[in-house]
């Protein structure tokens, strides 16, 4: 159902961005899918972090890359951790590049976080909580893909998915699948469904208790790391690609036909990659 108050254990929750420049990102996301922004303030005035919303309901969040952040030992509250990229901060500079992120839900950050280091994942920042909003962790599989871990209290999550300007999948690009489906098997009790996509690379479904959780899939070309990459979706997929170009985004591949529906990958001005999804068929309110 598109509009949400929770989600299970073990499925994507919650999504942010972590980018060189947020009030950028906030025209070009309010240009593109018409998410109106409120931000949370430190108690120095400063943005601590930025809500996106979708006709009043949470669609994703926000946080400043501050110059050296790469340089941080520890993560102020809620601000993205982004220590797992470290082999793509310039060297010379330090810089982080802008990115988003994808949390999944747990009922415990401990024991998942835990979990995630036992199945042979990295350490990235330990479970913390973040004011009364929940506690939080970051880890990265065996493979290098960065993750997040949500287990909410008061922030629940995305208040509406599965419809145009909301969040709508979220893939796994990884060079070895059996890899895989063996740690997030090991963490989130996933296991995998063959996808077949006609004669185009092997696509699988990530399932849960008879429900699709995500999908994956290898690297398309070897420029393309292992990550956790998000659809957000579109009434147009087509006129979306048009109008990324226009708001100083890049249109990076297609719009291309899927089983699922027509899926063109951008990039915002900043650098932030992303993809759309015009599905065959929404689902119902």
């Amino acid at each position: 159902m598109p509009n949400r108050d929770s989600y299970p254990a073990g499925t994507p929750g919650w999504v942010d961005l972590a980018t060189v420049d947020a009030a950028g990102a906030k025209e070009f996301y309010g240009g593109l899918f018409g998410w109106e922004w409120e931000d949370a303030l430190g108690p120095d005035g400063s943005v601590m972090y930025s809500m996106g919303s979708l006709a009043g309901r949470l669609v994703a969040g926000m946080s400043q890359i501050t110059p050296g952040m790469g340089d941080i030992p520890t993560h102020p509250p809620i601000i993205n951790f982004l220590m797992s990229r470290k082999s793509q901060i310039t060297p010379e500079t330090g810089d982080i590049p802008t990115v988003w992120n994808t949390y999944f839900i747990t009922d415990s950050a401990d024991e998942s976080y835990a979990a995630a280091l036992a199945a042979g994942g990295t350490e990235i920042m330990a479970p913390c909580d973040v004011m009364d909003s929940g506690r939080m962790a970051f880890a990265a599989d065996d493979q290098g893909a960065p993750f997040g871990l949500w287990e909410p209290w008061s922030h629940r999550g995305m208040g509406v998915v599965m419809e145009p300007g909301a969040h709508s999948w979220a893939e796994l690009i990884a060079p070895d699948l059996e890899w895989a489906a063996r740690f997030y098997g090991a963490v989130f009790g996933w296991g995998l469904e063959d996808a077949p996509y006609g004669d185009g690379p092997v696509y699988k479904i990530w399932m849960r208790e008879g429900g699709m959780v995500a999908g994956l899939m290898q690297p398309p070309s070897p420029d393309v790391p292992n990550c956790w990459t998000i659809y957000f979706g579109t009434a147009d997929a087509a006129g979306a690609a048009a109008r990324t170009a226009e708001l100083g985004g890049r249109v990076l591949m297609g719009p291309f036909p899927t089983p699922g529906g027509d899926v063109a990958v951008l990039q915002d001005p900043q650098g932030g990659a992303f993809s759309v999804l015009q599905m065959r068929e929404w689902p119902a309110q």
